[in-house]
């Protein structure tokens, strides 16, 4: 059964969310782990591939978008339901993804102005039993 970790962002600012997916991609690369990063879509897969570069000074995160031919990327982003499983997967859409228990363990970051959307989440992964926690981040 999916373990999933709710992290509800304070942080006002549009990229904060983004910059959080980045900050736990690095952790489970560090951890090597695989990972899948579902987004709403194909403009928000560009610009999180671009954080991935960037994020941080120093940093080197290898990832590839799941339209890309890099198979060898431990880290994939997409708005599809990956083609190969991974050890976690985040999910920055506010829609449940439909392929999630596929995954051990799942990151659901919720934007500050994205929680009505967020608690629809968590009620609907709590009905079903799965495992939560909750972050404050």
């Amino acid at each position: 059964m999916t373990n999933i970790g709710f992290y509800i962002v304070r942080d006002q600012r549009s990229e904060a969310a983004e910059y959080l997916a980045c900050r736990l991609a690095e952790k489970a690369y560090m951890n090597d782990m695989s990972l899948y990063i579902h987004v709403a879509s194909a403009k928000q897969a560009d610009r999180l591939d671009e954080m991935l570069w960037s994020f941080r000074q120093g940093s080197f995160i290898p990832h590839a978008k799941s339209t890309d031919d890099d198979a060898l990327a431990p880290i994939k982003i997409g708005c599809k339901e990956p083609e190969t499983d991974a050890d976690m997967l985040i999910n920055l859409s506010e829609e449940v993804p439909e392929f999630f228990p596929h995954f051990p363990k799942m990151a659901e970051i919720v934007a500050s102005d994205k929680k009505p959307e967020g608690r629809k989440r968590y009620a609907y992964y709590k009905d079903r039993g799965y495992p939560l926690q909750t972050h404050q981040v």
